[in-house]
């Protein structure tokens, strides 16, 4: 098989799924909010809905299509690997789903931020706690974090305590972002930003300050009970 076919092959066995669940989530939620979206104050908030289900609905796929791979990630002392692989991608799609349709959100979202909690617990701090100097672990720790957190916020839980977690997870991609400006944004991995992108390392600094600023304010915010149950419920 020659490399053009087999990139061909992998691109619609893998990577299509996950771009088509994207941006299927992504246009479906968009128009499920549509209503809901102005310019005033909160009125671009039902966005994040929608982005976080385009998000999930992602990584659900991704287990689907590429369980085989996914399921050595699970610890060694957890039965079944295969079987939870794509039981959390069904469960992913399943959360993305709710989110879009404001379905069970409080339910679906209090699982969802459980299911990130059992990650964090079970992989993702062991693995920190074992290569301590890994910089990709603690991304990925931050990342699934901040998940969780981000769910359980919106199902109404625990969300003064949510509220500094993020704040916090900002300000470490801050930091991340300082250090390594050249890699690519958000969740600065080993990918360097495109070669054609002009001004490479100043949109690593210029997400470090939004995310340094940004996460600031989030864990220096001071809300008061009365103020957090009107807002939140």
């Amino acid at each position: 098989m020659r490399r053009s076919d087999c990139v061909d092959h992998q691109y619609w066995r893998y990577n299509f799924w996950l771009h088509l669940a994207g941006a299927g989530f992504l246009i479906a939620g968009l128009i499920a909010v549509r209503r809901e979206l102005s310019l005033k104050r909160d009125g671009l908030l039902p966005l994040g809905r929608v982005f976080v289900a385009m998000a999930i609905a992602t990584f659900g796929a991704e287990h689907l299509t590429s369980a085989d791979h996914i399921k050595d990630l699970v610890p060694s002392w957890i039965p079944w690997h295969l079987f939870w692989a794509y039981f959390v991608g069904v469960a992913l799609i399943a959360a993305a789903v709710s989110l879009v349709t404001s379905r069970r959100l409080g339910l679906a979202m209090t699982l969802l931020g459980a299911m990130f909690t059992v990650f964090v617990i079970t992989m993702h701090i062991p693995t920190v706690i074992g290569n301590p100097g890994d910089r990709f672990a603690w991304a990925v720790l931050g990342r699934d974090t901040v998940f969780g957190l981000g769910a359980w916020a919106l199902a109404r839980r625990f969300v003064p305590a949510c509220r500094v977690g993020i704040g916090v997870v900002a300000l470490f991609f801050a930091v991340e972002h300082f250090l390594h400006p050249s890699n690519l944004p958000g969740v600065p991995l080993e990918q360097a930003t495109l070669a054609w992108i002009p001004l490479r390392p100043a949109w690593g600094i210029f997400l470090g300050v939004a995310l340094l600023v940004c996460g600031g304010l989030i864990v220096a915010k001071k809300i008061s009970s009365a103020e957090a149950h009107r807002k939140y419920g």
